[in-house]
């Protein structure tokens, strides 16, 4: 039982107005609100305008920290922006417009449980809004899209001809002020480089500051020009002819070379490492370039490390730490050079040639970068350069390398994997009381047929989500929220388990670590509790379960059944909804940043049943002692059920399962066994309102076939050719090299010992050469004592055998079975002593070698099976030998490896009439693999073993069912299977189906249940209804009835006191209505009476049929067994139940006078019997005190069988049989015992 609980307060909700400050506006788009470092929007906003953020579970919701919901007003500060009434009521006072600065004014939900509220991002964007007089200059080229489309950024250009003219946060300049030419071809350039910058200016440090940091990014001069007096930007950039270039030499005004310095190569930087910033996910990020030649010249690395926050992606990152590294570990020549009044067009940053042959400079091309023009009476104009390296790449050196670690996907995912369900009764006590006192649970708990509680389970799905919503409705009523719910752990069935299995393969597991032993599982529809969980041993993963808890039974579940562990991570309304309700529910997935939207989540339906309300079905059933079958073929004709009762309430929270002995009864429960053929699901037996724990249903009672039962002989495959398939018209095979027949023998009874080593470190080795024309298989017996001594048997293949070993002295002997392939193989035996060894007195022994083959007879050279023996061995080797002969005990047996994955089967084809016992002789040698037997396609038998070995043999029995079709042997090698064919082989003989003896039962279906009274006013009167277990037993019914067993069925046995009746029409017991008049008039009516009576007397006619009970309409018929009457009244007690198969409508007297001369009887439906088939015996009876002296007076045949059709008052059509008169003389005997004892007897039997 859970602990109770109820509504409290456990914290508040807040809601906050708040008006932020993003920055100088207006901008051109906001696409982005982070609330805590989680997306609460994303869109996109371009104007002033009111937007509505939906993410109130953003933080957990109400369980945790609320979320964010509520009204954004943007206000980009347009020059016309209106004042915001919202803002100007919480502000109070004279409130500006706040123009020409972008804001935010929110109002509504910031957090709950935690009154802190967190901090607040915005992601925007700007580039052609915000300009002087807002006119965007060549607006064209101002965005730059990088990344794919995923960031909008600015052209640098743009930026500096926007930092030099705007006279708010700028320098202020006109235009005309600029050289915007220049600037343009610049937007240009970097535009076909994809090279835009994402770069704040918050003013913090000078504009001039700003405008180097950006001249920095994008390898840059700005300066006035001497030749226009305009402020001039130049790229440095590899874009030039060197033909077209200003050259200076001594004769075209180079007056000299001051400095020639050249850097040093093992100082000189060789790795430059660059720190850009992400704009979308706001991180600073690092690329890093190296010059690898310069660092093996340098003998190391030597890393300089450059901000660049402008810098939005990671390709332009590379291609900027490119450009940089070159520069830097490039042995670049510095120079000072002296030019006469013809270098007055320099200007900073062009490019130029000095051509010195006197220096050994015969041409190189330097960038010009500071220069001082000195005056004009001295004529000398001074500029410092370099060599010219500056070129910037025009794409990175390589793209850009995914990482080991993949960020997880924060986009929320539907729950593909989910389940809508009813709460149970054992749910309701965990929730209701506490585990040791029941004193808090309602007293009608469990009680209320009217309704439900549904409740839902969900699994974990892609990405890195943390819970999800629950949102329910009854439609057409919009959805609403319930409760987070916590992810349930998950996984589904690798193979089938059958009713009786307790041991779960699973595969596709999620967060199974979480389960706890004890808990409550659901496989399929099946209830389990987990008993223990294997996540990383041999098999893993597993769980070991107790099957069929609370209101389930156990069923079969085949490959990939979803099995919930759903106890502590359901989630529900817990509110009750009226039976048969449909209610629709589904899953909202909340990952950090946001939440699934509500049109991509899958809903579900559900009707409601009223679980709860609803009896629990009998424990521990078994049918002819076999627990819970699926099927149940029966040679006595007899199906006896057994069972154990259960109480929910005693019951509560603890997980019974279905193994475990009576519990109770709960008050009032009965159990009903119902009997179904399974052809048309046609009702033809069944047992009603049982109080005990068993019940028999007679075969004979079932529907009979007139054909016996058929079998398949034994199938010994003796007479199939050696190393065969042809098996015959009845078999089929997965391939004709799959299974072959084994038919030659080979063995040696004596055997042979391996000496002792004589000494450590020394070893003793025995070969055994074996060659065989097909293939084949060794048997040996093996006796070792190990005292650190090792013995290893080899094949060509590998190792097939290790003992030994140990630091004690261990005695080990055993058999093995090894398979040979054709041709000639050696088989090692090796005995080795360690240094550290200790010799016994013992040598070893192997003895009872066989060999078995599936070689042909080779007509030149005898049989092609041969062994030898070589090596250290104490006996003769040359005298050794074995003897080869016919395997008299031939088998088929699978040949070759199954191959991981793969299946081998064998099938063997039923006649239409086969029924009874299968069966064969098994040998299997497994390693992670199946051997299973399917009868009619369902598994019946298996040998299973994964990460292990399991060996077994002997003879198996199992039942075969009416129109099974066909018998299966698969053999399946598991995925951690081995590829070798296994060393003891699988194979199966002595292959028969014992055919069932007497008449056939026709297939049938039974199901029990439970059902519980439940009373209720309707008006003024009480009415009792019957409520029946959520879930049946089911079982299907076959077999035979032996021909003696017939004769001993009783159709009906009654009593009728006072044999002397006229002018009788019919009597009916107390309560039977009209209902039961008007069956028994149809039946008169149908038979008739004249030509029916021996005399024209009256006759005298009684009318059996049951009373009608309010849980059963039509109700169940009684067997006519007990009854006994007066010549006035017919009493029926209680207890009597319908016949199985055929129910009474009615019996019927006829007669002259006071003389029964025959009677009918007639019963609902088709039924098996010949009117030869059916007597009945007269019989009177003395009462006396108790004693009844019993003589048997008469026999009467039935002579005809009537069928009759449909008719008014009648359910169904009627088989009638009519017994005619006594013969005169017995007829007056019979009367003259009936007159002396006023009572007789009738026993009507087929």
């Amino acid at each position: 039982m859970g602990s109770s609980s109820k509504r409290q307060t456990v914290g508040y909700r807040y809601l906050a107005g708040i008006h932020m400050g993003v920055c100088r506006g207006p901008v051109d788009e906001l696409v982005e609100i982070q609330v805590g470092e989680r997306t609460a929007w994303s869109g996109s906003v371009t104007e002033s305008s009111r937007i509505y953020i939906d993410a109130p579970d953003l933080f957990g919701g109400d369980d945790s920290e609320g979320g964010i919901q509520g009204y954004l007003d943007v206000m980009m500060g347009e020059p016309t922006q209106g004042l915001n009434s919202r803002l100007a009521a919480m502000l109070t006072g004279i409130v500006p417009a706040f123009r020409g600065v972008f804001t935010l004014f929110y109002d509504g939900l910031v957090s709950a449980l935690n009154p802190y509220p967190k901090p607040w991002a915005m992601r925007a964007r700007r580039a052609v809004r915000g300009w002087q007089d807002d006119a965007a200059w060549y607006p064209e080229r101002a965005v730059i899209w990088m990344a794919e489309g995923q960031v909008r950024a600015m052209n640098p250009a743009h930026i500096l001809v926007q930092a030099n003219t705007d006279d708010d946060w700028g320098r202020g300049l006109a235009r005309e002020q600029l050289d915007l030419a220049s600037y343009q071809a610049a937007a240009d350039k970097l535009h076909i480089e994809s090279f835009g910058l994402c770069l704040r200016y918050n003013r913090q440090e000078r504009v001039s500051v700003f405008i180097q940091t950006v001249l920095d990014h994008i390898g840059a001069a700005q300066y006035v020009s001497r030749t226009t007096g305009l402020l001039t930007l130049r790229l440095i950039r590899d874009d030039y002819d060197v033909a077209t270039l200003p050259t200076f030499s001594l004769s075209t005004g180079l007056l000299g070379i001051d400095e020639d310095e050249v850097s040093a190569v093992d100082t000189a930087t060789n790795e430059v490492i660059v720190n850009w910033r992400d704009p979308v996910v706001r991180k600073v990020r690092q690329s890093r370039e190296r010059n690898l030649g310069a660092i093996r010249a340098a003998g190391g690395v030597n890393t300089t490390t450059t901000e660049y926050p402008g810098v939005p992606t990671a390709d332009l990152a590379h291609r900027v730490a490119a450009r940089d590294v070159l520069v830097a570990s490039t042995s670049v020549r510095r120079y000072k050079v002296r030019l006469d009044r013809r270098g007055y067009a320099l200007e900073p940053g062009a490019p130029f040639v000095v051509s010195a042959p006197a220096q050994g400079i015969a041409q190189i091309v330097l960038r010009a970068g500071e220069i001082d023009y000195g005056t004009l009476t001295e004529g000398t104009i001074t500029v410092t350069a370099v060599q010219d390296v500056f070129g910037l790449p025009a794409t990175g050196l390589y793209a850009v390398e995914p990482g080991l670690w993949t960020p997880p996907a924060r986009t929320p995912y539907p729950m593909t994997v989910r389940r809508v369900y009813e709460m149970t009764l054992r749910d309701m006590y965990r929730l209701a009381a506490s585990p040791d006192n029941l004193e808090g649970v309602p007293p009608d708990m469990g009680n209320d047929p009217t309704g439900g509680i549904v409740q839902a389970v969900g699994a974990r799905p892609p990405g890195v989500p943390y819970s999800y919503l629950l949102q329910a409705r009854v439609a057409p009523a919009e959805f609403a929220d319930v409760e987070t719910g916590d992810f349930c752990p998950t996984a589904v069935l690798r193979y089938a388990v059958e009713p009786g299995s307790t041991l779960l393969w699973l595969a596709d597991d999620v967060d199974l670590e979480r389960v706890a032993a004890g808990s409550a599982a659901l496989l399929g529809n099946e209830i389990c509790r987990v008993v223990s969980i294997n996540l990383e041993g041999p098999g893993a993963p597993s769980m070991q379960v107790a099957r069929a808890c609370i209101d389930t039974v156990p069923v079969k579940h085949t490959v990939g059944t979803r099995l919930f562990c759903y106890q502590d991570f359901e989630t529900g309304p817990y509110t009750r909804y009226s039976l048969a309700t449909t209610i629709q529910a589904r899953m909202l997935t909340n990952t950090s940043t946001s939440q699934l939207a509500p049109a991509l989540a899958p809903v579900d339906d559900y009707q409601v049943i009223a679980r709860d309300a609803r009896p629990y079905p009998p424990g521990q059933v078994t049918v002819n002692g076999q627990s819970y079958p699926a099927e149940v073929v029966s040679d006595t004709g007899d199906f006896v059920f057994a069972w154990a009762h259960r109480d929910r309430h005693a019951q509560a929270d603890i997980l019974v399962d279905c193994t475990e002995g009576n519990i109770g009864p709960e008050a009032g429960v009965r159990y009903d066994l119902v009997i179904y053929r399974q052809a048309d699901d046609l009702e033809v037996a069944a047992v009603r309102d049982i109080d005990g724990t068993s019940a028999t249903i007679n075969g004979a009672a079932l529907p009979l076939s007139e054909t016996a039962a058929a079998g398949v002989p034994l199938i010994s495959f003796d007479d199939v050719p050696p190393n065969s398939a042809e098996l015959g018209a009845a078999w089929s095979l997965s391939s004709a090299a799959d299974w072959r027949t084994a038919s030659w023998r080979a063995e040696h009874a004596d055997g042979w010992h391996i000496p002792l080593a004589d000494g450590p470190e020394n070893a003793r080795t025995a070969i055994l050469r074996v060659v065989t024309a097909a293939g084949g298989q060794l048997d040996f017996d093996y006796r070792f004592v190990s005292w650190r001594a090792q013995l290893e048997v080899l094949t060509d293949t590998g190792s097939i055998l290790q003992l030994g070993g140990d630091d004690y002295r261990q005695p080990q002997a055993g058999h093995v079975v090894v398979q040979i392939p054709a041709g000639e193989v050696f088989v090692l035996f090796r005995y080795y002593n360690p240094a550290d060894g200790f010799e016994e007195v013992e040598p070893t022994w192997i003895s009872g070698v066989v060999l078995t083959s599936a070689g042909d007879v080779d007509q030149a050279n005898g049989i092609a099976l041969h062994a030898e023996l070589a090596g250290d061995v104490v006996e003769d080797v040359a005298a050794w030998s074995m003897a080869v002969t016919r395997d008299a005990g031939q088998h088929l047996a699978l040949r070759g490896a199954a191959g991981a994955g793969v299946v081998k089967w064998l099938e063997l084809s039923l006649g239409a009439a086969v029924m009874g016992t299968l069966q064969f002789f098994h040998a299997v040698d497994l390693y992670s693999g199946s051997l299973r037997v399917l009868i009619g396609g369902r598994e019946v038998w298996a040998r299973r073993v994964e990460d292990g070995r399991l060996t077994d043999s002997g003879n198996v029995s199992l039942a075969v069912p009416l129109g099974a079709g066909t018998i299966r042997w698969e053999y399946e090698n598991s995925a951690d299977g081995q590829a070798d064919q296994p060393p003891g082989g699988t194979w199966i003989d002595a292959v028969r189906v014992q055919a069932a003896q007497g008449y056939i039962i026709v297939p049938c279906r039974a199901e029990l249940s439970s059902k519980r009274p439940h009373v209720e006013m309707v008006g003024a009167e009480e009415v009792t209804t019957w409520i029946s277990s959520y879930q049946h037993v089911e079982t299907l019914l076959s077999g035979a009835v032996r021909a003696d067993q017939l004769a001993l069925m009783d159709l009906v046995t009654f009593r009728y006191g006072g044999a002397a009746i006229t002018n009788v029409r019919s009597i009916y017991p107390a309560g039977t209505g009209s209902a039961a008049l008007a069956a028994f008039d149809a039946i008169a009516s149908a038979v008739g009476t004249d030509g029916i009576y021996t005399t024209g007397n009256p006759a005298a006619l009684v009318a059996f049929t049951s009373q009608y009970v309010s849980s059963h309409v039509p109700p169940a018929l009684p067997l006519l067994s007990g009854i006994v009457g007066t010549s006035t009244t017919i009493s029926i007690p209680a207890g009597a139940y319908a016949l199985s198969g055929s129910r009474v409508m009615a019996v019927v007297f006829f007669g002259a006078g006071s003389v029964v001369s025959g009677l009918y009887i007639a019963l609902e439906g088709d039924t098996p019997w010949t009117a030869a088939q059916m007597r009945a015996q007269f019989k009177s009876i003395a009462y006396n005190g108790g004693t009844d002296a019993v003589g048997l007076l008469e026999e009467v045949q039935f002579s005809e069988r009537l069928r009759l059709g449909s008719r008014p008052g009648l359910v169904s059509g009627l088989s009638v049989y009519v017994a005619r008169g006594l013969p005169a003389g017995q007829a007056s005997a019979f009367s003259a015992a009936l007159a002396a004892h006023q009572e007789y007897e009738v026993r009507i039997t087929v």
